[in-house]
């Protein structure tokens, strides 16, 4: 009642207040919570509310109420909302409070927050929110709307309100309210404007797109959901634009786009961004692993990874490169092709855009970039004859020459790229171009399509589609094209003939397998320098020259590659043209700034026809520069490039004019040849290397290559460059050397070539020729000519050839007696020369007299005498060749000696252990096998030879010395060895008793004889002493009784001791040395045999031989690792016992019989048996017979019984006697024949040879001092402890040395301590090493 009093007063004196005290009042009255009118009452007061709205709308100035009555009809509306009845519209309070607020795009937010709430009355829910809901879509979106935007506003409205359901956002109001759908037709049935079609055709869907994840619904028991939607709830949702009334708006859209209503440019942007969001709804809605709209253009199919990227990933790859104009070469600075796992959609998705896109292609430029963005997601025939269509509109010369100058014209270049922009790609007919070709199966009918044009030559130079289809499949259009096209210079410039603008023609013999790879690289090669993936070997000869003449005109690095790979064309002319230019420089010069086409020549301009300013602009570019340099890098690529060509002969014959030219023709020709067969190669070299007018370097090549290649019927080549002696010095030496070290050639067929050295108009040659040809068969020892020695000593007089030559002789191997002989005849005439003094004026003639003195001076002399004892073997060489040669040394070393003599002086050379030591070491090598008959005349020559110069005793002593050492290693048999015995013994006596006779000689001591007679007997008498021990040590390998009888009595009286001394020495120490080398041998045969040995099936079982046994057998296995095996009719072959020297002896199928088998042994691990067989003693009489059987063994027996004879004698020499003895006995493997050893000293039991027992103690301690083995050991103290028990116990612990190969025995030990105990005997120390040796039972 108050309010209806109070409030029309405040009303009436509103407008008298000021404007502060009227906001105050607006304030206090009906905003905040302050508010003096209850929200209750405003529906009642309404009248006043309105009266006083419409007092603030009047003044003049309203904006400061303006927001207090916004807030206060906004609270109007909500509270509106909030009472909401189902049955009744809205309420006046809800119309005035929109009226005065004025904001029609807030109901569905005020809405939601209405419905949201929770008031202290019910909430809106039910029929009265659905009411609610279509009174607020209805206001916010007007269907008589006049200002293109109810289409995008109903769905912005509808968005907001799709909070009010918990899931299924747009969808559930769609599905639950059939109003929200009539609205959505209603608004449809209208003609859409232009700017509402943008959102018509891309919006909606982009929209949708983006809320599908919002609008899935989960199945729910709300009746008023539709069944569909119940059915569907899991799928996507696209229902408002798949209802009718839709598409007719589509449809209407698409005839306001073909008649002109809205722009071609515009309308192509609409459909190209239309195609884009279809193709992605197509993406979205896929099902399964083989959605029915991907499609790959290439015959292989999908991939998995790259199916599952076309579902769910991004963009696809075809569409990323058109983005990215990677077609661009400017841009990239390298082509990048289309990707090979290419997709893309069926144009069914979009089929209507497609039709509508192909009547505007002929409109405007702008289409043909939307064409490209269509093409680049779908595929079909109508996109593909929209695409064909497209390309058909342009002219590839114009895009050509607009593509090389866009760039440098901004103001073109928009009227040319995409969206105008300046920087942007002009050449747009490159991807039209290879989306239309992208196809594999429809590619050929397409590229004939293409070919019917009479520009088709042009399209080369857009992209690599249609050049890699020609090249690979349609060689006769490639023909056709390349005539029409025009090669560099000899015409205006064509667009195709600079360089970094788009492909080049070139680049076209590049598109074989691998393509990818040299447009990625920016020149066609790898990192060898080796063109990739080149496909014109494949070509017709005439496409090959017709692409020569237009391709490959320039130098630069893979046109040069590329030159050889032309072979059935007429490369080579080209090739030498290129050569015969060489060395040249570049002749133009770059003239752009910017290599890569980005300076800008003009930013601005006009025009009235673009093509006409294109060409013009185009002519006003300079001329193309074109690579003409011919450098040594160019030589360097163009010849690696032919050593690669398939047919290396053509490559040879053109690089063979050039080797003296050119350093790398020769180069690459060996190189090339290197690669051909050998009768190719024969051919090659005859004709190319071999001429004289390839140079002197070729030539050498050719004939290095003839040995390397091995080239058949070499000597008809060396032949033809030989050219009767008339070539060049080093062609001279070369043919010389390699028919020297060559096993190929009869010594007949290339002994001419060694009268080079006869002939006297090339004397200064010769020296050269002569130092190459040594050289060379100083490397090559192994000569293969008999008379290659006689060449060489007639180059040996040569001036400065000399030395050379004679060391080439030494150095040798082969043709003994030849070399010989040949030094021999050296060695003649350098004792000429050494008498001849040089003239001064011919030094040449000087030199050689130097030399040769040189040749024969001793210090040569003794380095020459070395080298043959090490590369010559002197026992094959013919015995008159070598005594000649050898005596021409003896002269020589007897002329130095007498020399040296009457000046009295002494050098180092004339010690007997140089220059004599190795005559006399040759010269006893002439002591042959097989030539019995003729050593007792080798040895008397020898003799004589000797005796004859002063000091003859040394000299004899020297040669006694030799033939001991050349009879131990020389190969003979039993019966060689016993006469060789013979001989020497007959040498030996001969020496000594003349020796002896002249200082024996009685009554000399009494005569006053002369000093120098005094010396010489002196030396006589040392002489006599040396040749004693050089026999000794002959006889101490072994021999027959009467040998060691003849030696023992050849000895002067008073040398027994040092005799015996000697031998026995020398006897111990061969014998162990012989044991030592057995066990070796045996170990290592044992080791290294084959784990199944050398077995035969069928023969006689191991365990059926007996030892002793007779065999005969074959030879299956000699070698100096294994020995010799023999094959005897057993199942395992026998290994015979021979000296590891007598290996070399037995060949494989050699028969040897009488054999002895004298051991069997199986192994017990690997049950493996082995055999050892024995050769039985030759038929030579005792002395044979008793060979095999004596050793080194007896010959120091014999020795010390020699010495311990007579017995009356023996004690005066019992040291001596007892130490050799002891030596002599420590060589017995056992103790078994102790007592029986004891003889070797005489009678001990009578009474003139009893021995005393001290004298029997210290020769057991001399035996124990030998370290015998343990057997041996055991018998000596046993027998000592027979004589001197205490002695005996004082060296029992001899017994338990640690380190013998017998174990311990515990009765030794017990041995010990029963005579100690017995005797009384104090038990004896033992070293710490000894007693932790002893077994625990024992030391216990």
């Amino acid at each position: 009642k108050a309010y209806e009093d109070l409030l029309p007063f405040l009303v009436a004196r509103f407008n008298v207040e000021p404007d502060a005290v009227r906001t105050k009042f607006l304030s206090t009255l009906l905003i905040g919570s302050g508010q003096s009118l209850p929200p209750e009452l405003w529906e009642g007061k309404l009248t006043h509310l309105r009266h006083l709205w419409k007092q603030c709308v009047k003044v003049r100035d309203s904006s400061p109420f303006t927001k207090a009555w916004q807030q206060i009809g906004e609270a109007m509306v909500g509270r509106a909302l909030r009472a909401w009845s189902p049955d009744q519209g809205p309420s006046e309070l809800c119309i005035f409070g929109l009226e005065v607020c004025g904001c029609a795009s807030k109901l569905p937010a005020m809405l939601v927050e209405a419905a949201q709430e929770q008031p202290r009355g019910d909430p809106l829910h039910g029929e009265a929110l659905a009411g609610a809901l279509r009174w607020v879509l209805e206001t916010a979106v007007p269907v008589t709307s006049d200002a293109g935007l109810p289409l995008a506003s109903f769905w912005e409205t509808l968005r907001t309100l799709a909070a009010l359901e918990k899931r299924g956002a747009e969808r559930a109001l769609w599905s639950r309210y059939p109003f929200v759908r009539e609205l959505w037709m209603s608004l449809l049935e209208h003609d859409a404007k232009q700017n509402a079609a943008d959102f018509l055709l891309v919006g909606l869907l982009d929209g949708l797109l983006d809320r599908q994840e919002e609008y899935m619904l989960q199945p729910t028991p709300d009746a008023q959901l539709g069944n569909a939607a119940k059915e569907g709830a899991d799928d996507f949702w696209f229902a408002p634009m798949e209802c009718e009334v839709y598409q007719i708006a589509v449809s209407a859209i698409h005839r306001q786009m073909e008649c002109g209503e809205i722009p071609a440019k515009e309308a192509s942007e609409l459909l190209a961004a239309r195609v884009s969001v279809l193709v992605r709804k197509a993406r979205r809605s896929s099902k399964g692993g083989h959605p029915e709209w991907l499609v790959s253009p290439r015959r292989r199919r999908l991939r998995v990874e790259e199916r599952t990227s076309a579902i769910h990933g991004g963009e696809s790859p075809v569409e990323t490169w058109v983005t990215n104009e990677s077609w661009d070469l400017p841009k990239h600075h390298r082509q990048r092709p289309l990707p090979w796992g290419a997709w893309q959609c069926r144009e069914d998705v979009a089929a209507a855009e497609v039709r509508t896109l192909a009547k505007l292609v002929r409109s405007d430029r702008q289409v043909l970039w939307r064409v490209l963005d269509v093409a680049a997601l779908l595929v079909g025939p109508q996109i593909a004859a929209v695409v064909g269509d497209a390309i058909s509109t342009l002219d590839p010369r114009f895009e050509g020459m607009a593509r090389c100058i866009a760039r440098h014209y901004p103001y073109l270049s928009c009227a040319l790229t995409d969206k105008e922009a300046e920087n942007g790609c002009a050449d747009v007919l490159t991807p039209l171009l290879e989306l239309w070709l992208l196809d594999d199966a429809s590619r050929d009918i397409r590229v004939g399509r293409l070919m019917e044009r009479a520009d088709a030559e042009n399209f080369l130079f857009f992209g690599s589609s249609f050049a890699r289809h020609l090249a690979n499949r349609r060689q006769e259009w490639l023909h056709q094209c390349l005539r029409k096209l025009e090669a560099p210079g000899t015409g205006p410039a064509q667009f195709f003939h600079y360089a970094r603008r788009g492909p080049m023609l070139h680049q076209v013999a590049q598109l074989g397998h691998g393509w990818r790879r040299v447009l990625q690289s920016q020149e066609g090669l790898d990192r060898q320098g080796v063109p990739m993936s080149v496909q014109m070997y494949l070509w017709h000869p005439s496409t090959q020259d017709e692409f020569l003449s237009k391709a490959l005109d320039s130098t630069d690095d893979i046109c040069l590659s590329l030159l050889p790979r032309a072979d059935y064309s007429e490369s080579v002319n080209q090739v030498m043209r290129v050569l015969d230019r060489y060395p040249r420089e570049q002749t133009s010069k770059e003239t752009s700034k910017d290599r890569w086409g980005w300076e800008v020549i003009q930013a601005a301009g006009a025009y009235s026809n673009i093509a006409s300013e294109v060409e013009r602009r185009f002519t006003d570019l300079p001329e193309p520069a074109v690579s003409d340099v011919v450098d040594d890098a160019q030589v360097e690529i163009l010849l690696t490039a032919l050593g690669r060509a398939d047919d290396a002969s053509k490559a040879l014959s053109v690089l063979g004019k050039y080797a003296g030219k050119v350093k790398q023709a020769k180069e690459a020709v060996t190189k090339m040849i290197s690669q051909m067969s050998p009768p190719s190669a024969r051919n090659i070299i005859r004709d190319v290397m071999l001429p004289r007018t390839a140079g002197v370097g070729l030539q050498m090549a050719g004939l290095n290559k003839i040995v390397e290649l091995q080239v058949p019927d070499p000597l008809e080549l060396y032949h033809f460059a030989w050219r009767n002696g008339h070539c060049q010095r080093d062609i001279v030496g070369s043919i010389l050397a390699k028919v020297a070290t060559s096993s190929e050639f009869p010594p007949d067929k290339v002994r001419c070539f060694f009268e080079f050295f006869d002939e006297a108009d090339r004397e200064e040659d010769m020296k050269h020729v002569a130092d190459f040809l040594l050289s060379q068969l100083r490397e090559a020892p192994e000569w293969r000519l008999p008379f290659l020695p006689q060449v060489v000593a007639k180059l040996a007089l040569l001036p400065g050839v000399t030395s050379n030559a004679v060391q080439a002789l030494l150095t040798t191997t082969t043709y003994h007696t030849e070399v010989f002989e040949a030094l021999t005849q050296v060695v003649q005439v350098a004792r000429l020369a050494e008498r001849t003094e040089p003239r001064v004026k011919n030094a040449t003639k000087a030199t050689l007299l130097t030399d040769l003195k040189a040749t024969i001076s001793l210090s040569s002399i003794r380095n020459h005498l070395s080298s043959i004892g090490q590369k010559q073997k002197a026992e094959h060489a013919d015995p008159h060749v070598l005594v000649a040669f050898l005596e021409e040394m003896l002269q020589i070393w007897e002329a130095n000696v007498r020399a040296c003599a009457a000046k009295g002086t002494r050098t180092q050379d004339m010690h007997e252990g140089s220059v004599l030591e190795a005559v006399l070491g040759l010269w006893v090598k002439l002591v042959r096998p097989g030539g019995v008959q003729q050593w007792p005349r080798v040895i008397d020559d020898l003799k004589r030879r000797l005796q004859a110069r002063p000091c003859s005793p040394a000299s004899l002593v020297m040669m006694a010395r030799l033939l001991v050492g050349h009879a131990s290693s020389l190969e003979r048999t039993p019966a060689e060895h016993c006469q060789l015995l013979v001989v020497l013994r007959e040498f030996f006596q001969g020496l000594i008793q003349e020796w002896g006779a002249a200082c024996d000689t009685p009554g000399v001591a009494d005569v006053r004889a002369d000093a120098k007679f005094l010396n010489l007997l002196a030396a006589r008498g040392d002489a006599r002493t040396q040749v004693l021990g050089v026999w000794a040590q002959l006889l101490a390998r072994g021999c027959a009784a009467q040998e060691t009888e003849a030696l023992f009595a050849a000895c002067p009286c008073g040398h027994e001791t040092d005799l015996a001394k000697a031998l026995v020495d020398h006897a111990v120490a061969r014998a162990k040395e012989a044991r030592d080398e057995a066990e070796r041998r045996a170990a290592k045969w044992r080791d290294a045999r084959p784990e199944e040995g050398w077995a035969h099936a069928g023969g006689v079982p191991v365990e059926s031989l007996r030892v002793g046994a007779v065999v005969g057998g074959t030879v299956t296995n000699s070698s100096n690792q294994h020995g010799v095996f023999v094959d005897f009719g057993c199942v395992r072959d026998g290994r015979l016992s021979v000296p590891q020297a007598d290996w070399v002896r037995y060949h494989i199928g050699d028969r040897i019989e009488r054999m002895v088998v004298n051991k069997v042994e199986r192994s017990r691990n690997s049950g493996s048996a082995f055999v050892e067989l024995l050769l039985m003693p030759s038929e030579l009489g005792d002395a044979g017979g008793r060979l095999q059987a004596q050793g080194s063994c007896d010959v120091a027996r014999r020795a010390v019984v020699w010495l311990a004879s007579p017995v009356a004698s023996r004690g005066v020499r019992w040291a001596t006697v007892s130490r050799l003895w002891a030596a002599a006995v420590a060589l017995q493997p056992t103790g078994a024949a102790f007592e029986e050893s004891l003889g070797l000293l005489g009678d001990l039991a009578s009474e003139e040879g009893m021995v005393p027992p001290c004298e029997l103690v210290g020769l057991v301690e001399d035996l124990l001092a030998q370290n015998p083995p343990r057997d041996l050991v055991r018998s000596a103290l046993s027998y000592l402890a027979g004589t001197c028990p205490a002695d005996a116990v004082r060296l029992w612990p001899a017994l338990f040395k640690p380190g013998k190969e017998e174990s311990l025995d515990q009765r030794d030990l017990d041995k010990l301590l029963a005579m100690c105990d017995a005797q009384g005997h104090k038990l004896p120390t033992f070293s710490a090493a000894t007693a932790r040796g002893l077994p625990d039972a024992a030391v216990s």
